[in-house]
């Protein structure tokens, strides 16, 4: 790993199926929308086939250190509902592969990445901020963990049974920078 990548790891245990988990996760042009303080944009350029491989969204993110960041996501493997990997590029450039196994409550969620920064000023950060980096990272996905269980438990209701829904529950297990 070079000087300026980083390496991000997550492990998550939500209380839901792989399948509605990753029905979500891996439509990265939604997050956006439920992903909340993170992901300013998500737009679809490319749907891809029809496991999702060459789906490209160009997205637009922050954090709560000061940066906005523009990068595209293009799928390059997809094994849904267990493991879909992508690759980034623009102000963050690599690897990132999503793992969903059967866990003792449900799903556990881990998300692997891999990434080069290449933002002049958030790049010149890294080797002198890590900690900080870290903090904003576990804030992330925290922000995605708790928008995750929020998105699942609005699939779950339906006109139908809107009181007789399963709630959806989640922790984090583990938030890490490398």
């Amino acid at each position: 790993m070079s000087r300026d990548s980083i390496h991000l790891e997550t492990v998550w245990e939500i209380q839901a199926r792989r399948r509605e988990i990753a029905e979500v996760l891996s439509h990265a042009e939604t997050f956006a929308d439920w992903w909340g303080g993170v992901f300013l944009s998500s737009e679809l350029v490319a749907p891809g086939d029809a496991d999702g491989v060459g789906r490209i969204v160009k997205v637009r993110s922050k954090g709560l250190v000061p940066y906005d960041l523009a990068w595209t996501c293009c799928v390059i493997r997809s094994d849904l509902p267990e493991c879909w990997v992508a690759e980034t590029q623009g102000d963050l450039n690599g690897k990132s592969t999503w793992t969903l196994t059967r866990g003792p409550s449900g799903t556990t969620v881990h998300f692997d990445w891999t990434v080069a920064v290449r933002d002049a000023p958030f790049a010149a950060m890294i080797s002198f901020a890590r900690p900080l980096m870290a903090f904003n990272h576990r804030w992330a996905m925290n922000c995605g963990m708790t928008g995750l269980i929020s998105e699942l438990q609005r699939r779950r209701i339906t006109p139908h049974s809107p009181d007789a829904v399963e709630p959806v529950h989640g922790r984090c297990l583990e938030s890490t920078l490398h």
